[in-house]
């Protein structure tokens, strides 16, 4: 079975299940839906947590101490816009500044919106009302918590992958502005994977936000306070039928956006092997997946719940492309469709 239609599959269960009211959780919410991540983290009572779990993320940098959460509300539409990125933005004691967002579902540019978002957290500081020199930039992080695997061509199974820039001819950090952290969850099942002592503190965090009931959980819960903090606010916010409603709409606003781009895939594969009849396979392929794209692309549009940017971050399609399409949305050709 392919993976896309496996997918669909899990997604038709799920979405079922959330639209009869059934939680994917017989108690405790899923931490790695986006809104319960930031519902966990962002108020000022999970500061230590938050300060905890990111220290066990940059082990080798300067110790965190404390971590103001910059944009603690969650929207109010976002527990049913598929678009909205609901991540947690802090302030450290000594100014740099994190980025930490949680990703269910692969939405295949992971890499991409990672430095995205550095640069503009980075960039960000240049802002009115900070006046810094170039020279008076802190180091910023952007962390992506992963429930799947994207470094498939690493040889070696990695629970962290820290990116940063180094020198081309020798293994010398020349930039300490740039550090990118991505944790695959995942990696925790994989029978190659065997941690390692520094990343104990961290396995036992990623091992409570895939499975919060874990049972081997029990002994790091006793030996680390935030820890077990963490768990008890779940069980608060787990509690609540309000928020429990909450995010099982966004999780089915997440399942829509992951078929969507399922269907668009598909769909141009489809489309790719028809005209590869007649213009070659490979060829037909790619044009297909450009038109379904482009199809996906003006639908959005035409919404009119998009900006140009905001399509643009949602979908890293091509500022040039959206703009064209914008053009033909509002002044239609007598031969377009």
């Amino acid at each position: 079975m392919s993976q896309d239609l496996s997918t669909q599959i899990w997604q038709s269960l799920a979405w079922f299940l959330l639209e009869k009211g059934v939680p994917m959780t017989q108690d405790l919410l899923d931490p790695k839906i986006d809104i319960v991540f930031k519902m966990l983290f962002s108020d000022e009572d999970s500061e230590s947590m938050l300060v905890r779990l990111l220290n066990c993320v940059v082990c080798h940098e300067p110790p965190i101490v404390s971590a103001k959460v910059l944009n603690p509300k969650i929207p109010l539409q976002a527990h049913d816009d598929k678009g909205t990125i609901l991540d947690i933005l802090a302030e450290l004691d000594d100014g740099r500044l994190v980025n930490v967002e949680m990703q269910m579902a692969n939405r295949r540019d992971t890499r991409a919106r990672a430095l995205y978002h550095w640069a503009r957290i980075f960039s960000g500081q240049l802002r009115r009302g900070r006046r810094y020199a170039y020279s008076g930039l802190k180091t910023s992080y952007a962390i992506f918590f992963l429930n799947y695997l994207e470094f498939r061509e690493m040889k070696e199974a990695l629970l962290l992958h820290t990116l940063h820039i180094t020198h081309a001819h020798q293994a010398h950090l020349i930039l300490p502005y740039l550090k990118l952290h991505f944790i695959e969850l995942p990696q925790l099942f994989n029978s190659n994977w065997h941690g390692i002592t520094e990343q104990k503190g961290l396995a036992m965090w990623s091992k409570f936000l895939l499975n919060p009931t874990d049972k081997t959980l029990q002994e790091a819960l006793m030996s680390d306070p935030e820890l077990a903090k963490a768990k008890e606010k779940l069980k608060k916010i787990s509690a609540s039928e309000e928020k429990r409603q909450l995010a099982r709409m966004r999780e089915k606003a997440l399942l829509d956006w992951n078929s969507l781009q399922v269907d668009a895939r598909e769909e141009g594969r489809q489309e790719g092997l028809a005209e590869g009849k007649q213009l070659g396979i490979e060829q037909g392929r790619h044009e297909g997946i450009r038109e379904a794209q482009i199809q996906f692309l003006r639908h959005l549009l035409v919404s009119r719940r998009y900006s140009v940017q905001e399509l643009h971050d949602l979908t890293q399609a091509p500022l040039e492309l959206i703009e064209e399409l914008l053009k033909q949305s509002l002044h239609p050709s007598k031969d377009q469709s």
